[in-house]
């Protein structure tokens, strides 16, 4: 089978949300599929890229207007996805940060024109909520929406507030789960020294991670006479403007920026707590790799995260990103620092018992089944029969 997979990410050249695709490529070559990728060119490529080439896939890379000169782009961008109809897939495999990606302008109208044109079935994958779009992307999102053989959402709440948005029902679509970095899938022990309270961050550095308005609150007197540390793991456009504001504060002897962490397990060996005070998310990895653990986490309810957190039980949900909410949930955090490694055994079972055991191969089933039937679509299911948690 020819299976295409075409990424709509354009805000950095990798994220936590390209894992599942990129997995299931090289989960399909392996099985003997012939591979596809596009994506948004980039100076530097992604190591994951070059590894889905020496695998075999066929890459193609396409431009970003912020790549091309202003007098080029409209001859540009209407040759974006020729690489795509040559190949032909028997399926396309289409991979969203944000809800509405693929209702863009620029080359993602020209993608919607291509999916017109090659008629094969596609799976679109929603990785994050988002605000409510203006009436052109409505148009847009809905007609790919619903002409598609699967519209997967990392959520329950994602998919409802799509419909909201978007002002249909949408019956083909299925809850996905994003593959974890973890080599094994247990509970870790608890770390052996209980103080100080160590807390981590894990995402990139960017601003919808809200990091500046945690680190604000961690400047506040009361938190200045406690005993903790918080480790960040990540990199991103905002390293250096927030370690100078950690280093010119009273966070300098608490506050460590370790870089992008490659090794999940040890992050969580040594650290008690998950905070993440996202704006908007969809289902953090570094969330459920956290819970698999065996630690609580404290985060924003936003996108799909309350779906995984139980408020006062396997963490503390932040009611929204504003700087006073932070600081309410900290507090509570604090408050019930002593139930932390109860808190994140249970986290880890519930995790354990919820969680997809392979989101590779759910999705690598979506793709083959629908690409082995002629402009396939799936059954409408009744919405308690979904994948849909409650």
């Amino acid at each position: 089978m020819r299976i295409a997979f075409v990424s709509l990410m354009a805000g950095s050249p990798w994220a936590a949300s390209e894992a599942l695709w990129a997995e299931t490529a090289h989960r399909a070559l392996a099985a003997g599929h012939r591979v596809f990728v596009s994506t948004y060119f980039w100076p530097q490529q992604p190591q994951a890229l070059a590894e889905l080439a020496r695998d075999g896939a066929l890459l193609d890379s396409r431009p970003s207007t912020r790549w091309v000169r202003r007098s080029a782009i409209a001859s540009r961008l209407a040759r974006t996805f020729t690489a795509l109809e040559t190949f032909k897939p028997d399926v396309i495999c289409l991979s969203q940060g944000g809800t509405y990606d693929v209702a863009r302008s620029g080359s993602t109208a020209v993608l919607r024109r291509t999916l017109k044109h090659l008629s094969a079935p596609y799976v679109v994958l929603c990785h994050c909520e988002q605000p409510a779009p203006p009436a052109r992307i409505v148009s847009h999102a809905r007609a790919v929406f619903e002409q598609a053989a699967i519209v997967g959402f990392v959520g329950k709440r994602a998919l409802d507030i799509a419909e909201l948005h978007l002002g249909i029902s949408l019956p083909k679509a299925r809850i996905f789960h994003n593959p974890v970095n973890l080599d094994r899938i247990t509970r870790l022990p608890w770390p052996q020294q209980s103080s100080p309270l160590r807390l981590a961050f894990v995402g990139r550095l960017e601003p919808v991670k809200n990091l500046q308005a945690l680190l604000i609150a961690l400047t506040q007197d009361r938190w200045v006479q406690r005993d903790w540390t918080l480790t960040v793991f990540g990199s991103g456009s905002l390293r250096s403007e927030l370690e100078s504001f950690a280093a010119n504060s009273s966070l300098a002897s608490r506050c460590t920026f370790a870089g992008y962490a490659t090794d999940i397990s040890s992050v969580w060996a040594n650290h008690h707590a998950l905070i993440l005070p996202s704006r908007f998310e969809g289902v953090p990895l570094a969330l459920i790799e956290a819970l698999l653990c065996g630690r609580p986490a404290i985060a924003t309810n936003t996108g799909g995260i309350a779906e995984w957190i139980q408020s006062g039980e396997t963490g503390f949900l932040i009611r929204d990103a504003g700087g006073p909410a932070i600081a309410d949930a900290l507090e509570r955090l604090w408050e019930r620092r002593g139930d932390l490694e109860t808190m994140g055994a249970l986290a880890h079972s519930r995790t354990l018992e919820k969680r997809d055991p392979d989101p590779v191969g759910t999705l690598l089933d979506w793709l083959t089944t629908n690409g082995n039937r002629t402009n396939a679509v799936t059954e409408p299911l009744d919405r308690r029969d979904r994948r849909v948690d409650s």
